[in-house]
């Protein structure tokens, strides 16, 4: 287990620095908007530039890797993204803020891509569930840490507050630039349309852009709704501290369950849960505070599973060979659901009142749970026994096959996408 240690600090280290900062850019940005009184819509459209450039930057990405290595591209995307977190602060106007968050998704992308395949170099069948466990707990965390320098962020002024979210992000540089693992090399991926998937395992592709549409909009717009409920930048960040906690403390449990029984069973008692956190918020959030407290972690946690949930429908139903293919579109629709749910949460906003977005929350929800309950019908699912082991995924930091990218094999490893894609 030392060795095992040893060979991904570096790794994770760099993963931290990058969570950390985004995650916290993400939050601060919500927080920013909400306190110069930007209305909710132009808010939504900041919010979903970010996906547009992350889903442009899953794309784009395998090509750089090829062309300049791992080391040197993350180095250039990690410092186009700090460049970026700093710049925040040079203007006010709503189609700079655009620019800036496309950017940034555009960026991340790629340095989660770059992360993931590094790691792939060293996964093995056997050491692979504990290096994601390693990994889950350490994007998680620096996740959730990220949202408690918040409220000290707020207070030192605007120009400091960015300027951390550029520093945390700078400092993922050092730790993978000093490895001495060597690169794993990138050969083409394979792909698949999301007409085929939908056929195949039509419920995993919907749950993938609903799941994207909900969480999306939960980090760009919660923080949102904290500031025009009048809660203090501190308050928000605690909140949205206990709710990354929620989500990771909930994915182990979540991941048991949906290996003994049946996996859209499971999807449909998370977001009964999600559902009902969310009608509460909407219902008495207003009159009764600390309600907000206990539904919004509830909300993330199941908001969190829907993606992990449906992946596994997804690797239930697609032959071994198609996984990665599966999984890259699958995390594209999740994409497509990013870019629409900010845009239409914030309307709702801008349109009703602010706690309208759980409204929205629990109305997405709610048509998942009865197309779910349709898809059990229409298509019973496969025994327990031959479902795969269950594993838990962060979409953004993304684990495909072992640990890969789509598209990106260790040097060291037999190149076989059929041995490489047994989980996901």
């Amino acid at each position: 287990m030392q060795t095992l240690l040893a060979s991904v600090i570096s790794l994770f280290v760099s993963l931290l620095f990058v969570n950390a900062g985004n995650s916290y850019l993400l939050t601060l940005i919500g927080v920013q908007l909400g306190l110069n009184h930007v209305p909710p819509m132009d808010v939504g459209y900041i919010m979903s530039s970010y996906a547009v450039g992350f889903v442009t930057g899953t794309l784009f990405t395998p090509a750089l890797l090829k062309k300049v290595g791992h080391i040197r591209a993350f180095s250039a995307l990690a410092s186009v993204t700090g460049m970026a977190a700093i710049s925040y602060p040079f203007s006010d106007t709503m189609l700079f803020w655009c620019l800036l968050r496309a950017v940034g998704g555009f960026v991340v992308a790629g340095l989660f891509v770059v992360i993931e395949s590094w790691v792939s170099s060293i996964a093995s069948n056997e050491n692979r569930s504990k290096i994601f466990a390693i990994y889950l707990v350490a994007a998680y965390s620096a996740s959730a840490l990220g949202q408690l320098a918040i409220g000290y962020a707020s207070e030192q002024g605007v120009y400091f507050a960015f300027a951390l979210a550029g520093l945390l992000i700078f400092s993922s540089i050092i730790p993978l630039s000093i490895s001495s693992r060597n690169s794993p090399s990138v050969e083409n991926s394979t792909s698949m349309s999301p007409f085929r998937l939908a056929r195949r395992a039509l419920l995993g592709l919907v749950g993938a852009v609903l799941g994207g549409m909900l969480l999306s909009s939960f980090y760009g717009l919660v923080p949102l709704y904290g500031s025009l409920s009048e809660m203090t930048p501190e308050d928000i960040g605690s909140l949205m501290f206990s709710a990354v906690v929620a989500a990771m403390v909930s994915a182990w449990p979540i991941g048991w369950l949906s290996d003994r029984i049946p996996r859209s069973t499971v999807l449909v008692g998370v977001l009964l849960a999600g559902t009902g956190a969310a009608i509460v918020v909407y219902l008495l959030g207003h009159y009764i505070p600390s309600l907000i407290y206990i539904c919004i972690p509830v909300i993330m946690a199941s908001f969190a599973a829907i993606y992990s949930i449906s992946v596994a429908i997804t690797n239930d139903l697609v032959e071994n060979e198609e996984r990665i293919a599966a999984s890259s579109t699958l995390l594209m629709g999740y994409g497509v659901g990013s870019i629409i749910g900010p845009i239409g949460g914030s309307w709702l906003m801008e349109s009703m009142s602010a706690d309208a977005l759980f409204l929205g929350f629990a109305c997405v929800t709610s048509f998942l749970i009865v197309f779910a309950t349709y898809r059990q019908f229409k298509q019973s699912p496969i025994p327990v026994e031959l479902q795969d082991q269950f594993v838990p995924t962060i979409p953004e930091v993304q684990v495909n096959g072992d640990i890969n990218s789509p598209g990106v094999v260790a040097e060291d490893e037999p190149q076989n996408p059929v041995n490489k894609a047994d989980t996901n």
